[in-house]
């Protein structure tokens, strides 16, 4: 909720940006599935008329006499070319299924692996350029990827072996403090760059204190253990 002055704080800001965006993206996929949809329609038909085509030319005069093999081998014709247009159907939804499934799971590991939670160049999209290497380098992974509970996740996890990625985060890590609790001098006036605020501290901060640190209480929030603020 924003204060009396009508402001939000960055964490709501950056709720509502969040939001923005997945109802954009939202909207966007129902489009596309609503034109994928108009799309399979109009192939159909004009399938059907094909077919009707196909059988009128097939059967000749209406005053001719077609022999028994004959017959046979139109209705045979018949057949497998509508057995061919349900497979490719099916083969077409099944498509579509998985596809809104990938989109689903990547939405949500896109929402997880954040530059803010992960570290710089360590965000999903980020390390999905390692996941694409890794697929190029072994194609099965993107079997491993589609048949995975969460596609997503499976995807991110993936990219983190690749090499450029795995360089990045163990620098990454390395930039780290250690456990502990950092004193507070660096609560008033300068920003003290990696360091560790307890819940408690974070509570005690003024809001320009929090702007101040707030890459650092995001990073100290991951190692919180369930902890929240009062």
């Amino acid at each position: 909720m924003p204060d009396e002055q009508g402001n939000y704080s960055p964490e709501e800001w950056k709720g509502l940006m969040g939001d923005k965006q997945n109802e954009v993206r939202t909207r966007q996929q129902l489009q596309a599935d609503k034109a994928a949809s108009e799309r399979t329609i109009a192939e159909q038909r004009l399938r059907i008329k094909e077919l009707e085509t196909n059988t009128a030319k097939k059967a000749g005069n209406p005053e001719d006499i077609m022999t028994r093999a004959e017959t046979e081998a139109m209705l045979r014709s018949q057949r497998e070319d509508l057995t061919s247009e349900y497979t490719k159907n099916e083969t077409r939804k099944s498509q579509e299924s998985l596809n809104k499934r990938l989109y689903a799971s990547e939405e949500k590991a896109r929402g997880l692996h954040t530059e803010e939670k992960e570290g710089k160049g360590l965000d999903y999209d980020s390390v999905m350029a390692g996941a694409n290497r890794q697929i190029q380098e072994n194609p099965g992974y993107k079997e491993v990827i589609q048949n995975a509970k969460n596609p997503g996740e499976k995807a991110y996890e993936i990219g983190l072996q690749d090499e450029v990625i795995a360089k990045r985060l163990e620098t990454y890590k390395k930039t780290l403090p250690p456990p502990g609790v950092t004193p507070k001098e660096g609560m008033k006036g300068n920003k003290v760059p990696g360091s560790y605020y307890t819940p408690k501290m974070v509570q005690d901060m003024s809001d320009k204190e929090i702007d101040l640190h707030y890459e650092d209480i995001c990073e100290s929030q991951k190692r919180w253990g369930g902890q929240k603020l009062d």
